[in-house]
């Protein structure tokens, strides 16, 4: 049992599988962007639509500056 299960084994698959899930986000956080976008083509209210344009794309910053801070720091 102490061959399959190695601790540094475990350590690099748990951080390779943290930067997988991180990466899932950001693509989640794209898909959100987009269909923002095309929301707003579609019903345009001018002060909200600016603001949540805004807030997906902070949102979609936040999320690529974490995963590479995620890339620095595992």
């Amino acid at each position: 049992m102490d061959n399959i299960v190695q601790l540094p084994n475990l350590a690099f698959f748990i951080k390779i599988s943290g930067l997988i899930l991180i990466f899932g986000y950001i693509i989640f956080t794209v898909v959100i962007l987009i269909q923002t976008i095309t929301m707003n083509k579609i019903i345009h209210i001018p002060p909200s639509s600016q603001v949540l344009t805004g807030v997906t794309v902070i949102n979609l910053l936040l999320a690529i500056s974490l995963f590479i801070a995620a890339v620095v720091i595992l």
